[in-house]
């Protein structure tokens, strides 16, 4: 019984799905790299930029509502009472003051709070950028070099001729040794020659 050939043909296959992990591990690596330098700026922002601001921010809205009370002070202590004005700008200088410095004063309370969030959560998403950036880094490449040493063997496969089928078929089996002398000669005779009879009688 003859085998049939092995029918390889996704070769080309196997080279397109290797060109894809390739462009998917390139890929996989920049967008690590981004996505860490994004959670960086993020976490700069916060903790360099607004955790500066707000409280800068805070002495300044207090420095105008110690203006504001002073203006509407001045304003009250008119000596003359019929020179004396309504204040009523000076009284709406301070209540925007007021409501600055709260409004500031409420920043700077969401910054700490989303500070300590926004830590806690950035160390949970670099350990998942982490396992993301080892499998790029090293699962990946693993896969695309043992996706070549299968390209590469079954190329060597495919280059060994084919055998036909009579070279497929075993060598004939040698013939058995004659155990008869008489049988032996016949068979070691030339074809159309027999053996010599014996004399039966006197000549």
């Amino acid at each position: 019984m003859t085998g049939s050939p092995a029918n390889v043909r996704s070769i080309e296959s196997l080279r397109e799905f290797r060109a894809a992990l390739a462009v998917f591990q390139r890929r996989a690596e920049e967008a690590v790299t981004t996505l860490s330098l994004e959670l960086r700026k993020a976490i700069d922002w916060i903790e360099q930029d607004r955790a500066r601001y707000w409280p800068n921010e805070v002495k300044r809205a207090s420095d105008r509502l110690v203006e504001a009370r002073s203006n509407l002070e001045r304003c009250r202590t008119t000596t003359r009472p019929e020179d004396r004005p309504s204040c009523m700008v000076e009284q709406k200088a301070l209540e925007r003051a007021k409501a600055r410095l709260r409004y500031c004063e409420e920043k700077v309370r969401t910054v700490r709070h989303w500070r300590i969030a926004l830590l806690h959560e950035a160390r949970e998403f670099e350990g998942r950028l982490a396992t993301t950036r080892d499998q790029a880094e090293t699962d990946v490449p693993r896969s695309l070099a043992a996706l070549e040493r299968i390209v590469e063997s079954l190329e060597r496969y495919l280059a060994i001729p084919e055998l036909s089928d009579t070279a497929r078929e075993p060598p004939p089996a040698p013939r058995a040794a004659a155990t008869d002398p008489a049988e032996a000669a016949r068979a070691d005779a030339p074809r159309g020659m027999g053996t010599r009879p014996e004399a039966t009688g006197k000549e």
